[in-house]
């Protein structure tokens, strides 16, 4: 009963925020203080097999990003990843054919991701993940000024007189009857 009425508020907080607002969800852990950003959330899935990790190289953008780890292998594995504080989060033992997860938020830089069991990371279980910064929109207001051409009227109140020096050249054609 409590678990459906936390869901019902979660859902009731991200309609009345307008689906804008951080609704959180308490991480898995010993902590369990810590709350990450439903809306946000990456995935990530790595397959698991003896001595490999699929992929072994991540690309995501800072956030919180799900981790779903399945293993494909014959004996029992656990996903570590490094955190963006230098912690190391672990799944609980996987068997072979079922799947565990992990949810970190990160921060942009580089860390890794390795099977922490045995001597499988130096036999190659390991893998990196890289997280580059969040792209923001940035909306800006820009006002231009046009100056623009318009016909202007000037009225004259006063009326001065300029005497002007000009030369004239007139060329008068008189038709003349002619004489018998």
């Amino acid at each position: 009963m409590r678990q459906v009425l936390r869901s019902v508020t979660v859902m009731v907080a991200a309609l009345v925020g307008g689906g804008a607002a951080a609704v959180g969800v308490a991480s898995c852990g010993a902590g369990g203080g810590s709350t990450v950003p439903v809306a946000e959330a990456q995935e990530i899935r790595v397959r698991m097999t003896e001595f490999a990790l699929d992929p072994t190289r991540v690309r995501v953008r800072a956030g919180v990003i799900q981790f779903f780890a399945r293993n494909e292998g014959k004996e029992d594995h656990v996903l570590a990843v490094e955190t963006s504080e230098g912690e190391i989060r672990k799944t609980q033992p996987i068997e072979p054919g079922r799947s565990g997860s992990l949810k970190i938020d990160f921060r942009p830089g580089r860390y890794e991701m390795y099977e922490p069991q045995d001597d499988y990371r130096a036999k190659g279980m390991s893998g990196r993940i890289f997280v580059a910064p969040r792209t923001r929109t940035v909306t800006r207001t820009v006002t231009q000024t046009k100056t623009v051409a318009q016909p202007t009227t000037v009225i004259l109140t006063e009326t001065k007189e300029r005497i002007v020096p000009r030369t004239i050249i007139r060329t008068e054609t008189v038709t003349q009857p002619s004489q018998p």
